[in-house]
């Protein structure tokens, strides 16, 4: 499902956008900053751990959806940032 969706977004478009306009804004840079921050970290890992995060998983997966090729996908795009 997840490669469907990325096979009809304008992909080498977003990828210039992001880098042309997201980058270079220091609102965006300081936004990056404070997730990649500890603080944040704990944050999320607070959210993860929660039985009702966890049984949106589980209801995700039953759905057919791909859990840990997006959770892969979102850790890579925040890894590669910072």
């Amino acid at each position: 499902m997840i490669n469907e969706l990325l096979g009809v977004l304008p992909i080498d478009q977003i990828k210039d956008w992001f880098i042309n306009v997201c980058l270079p804004d220091p609102d965006f840079q300081n936004l990056i900053q404070r997730i990649l921050s500890p603080d944040f970290q704990k944050l999320v890992e607070a959210v993860t751990s929660t039985p009702e995060y966890q049984e949106l998983l589980n209801v995700l997966r039953e759905q057919g959806i791909d859990v840990e090729a997006i959770e892969k996908a979102i850790d890579d795009f925040f890894n590669n940032l910072g």
